[in-house]
């Protein structure tokens, strides 16, 4: 499902991983998330921005971990916040805690 306000697609059941698979040529950020996280919170309006600014060469996913345990243990997730971002070649970057623009942009280039 798009979420218009920020462009990230929810990622659901472990089918979520051919949904990755078929947006690689191009940076994929997954971001994993809970309601009760507050820091999950801030790296949703650092995704935001840099969606704003790379929309061209970017798509976002974010994945509700309480509700997806078993896509959340399939990608290796153990922290919240967590974010994978697949280079165009498919090689995740797993990023933990709160993630600045700065060091988000670093991974995308």
């Amino acid at each position: 499902m798009m979420d218009a306000n920020n462009r990230e697609q929810m990622l659901s059941g472990i089918d979520a991983i051919d949904v990755i698979n078929k947006n690689i040529g191009q940076f994929v950020i997954v971001r994993f998330w809970a309601p009760w996280c507050s820091s999950c919170r801030a790296n949703e309006v650092t995704v935001k921005s840099v969606l704003n600014q790379k929309a061209d060469i970017c798509t976002a996913f974010k994945v509700n971990v309480d509700r997806e345990p078993e896509l959340t243990r399939h990608l290796n997730v153990q922290y919240l916040p967590e974010l994978i971002i697949f280079d165009r070649e498919g090689k995740a970057h797993h990023l933990t805690g709160e993630v600045t623009e700065q060091v988000m942009l670093s991974h995308i280039s």
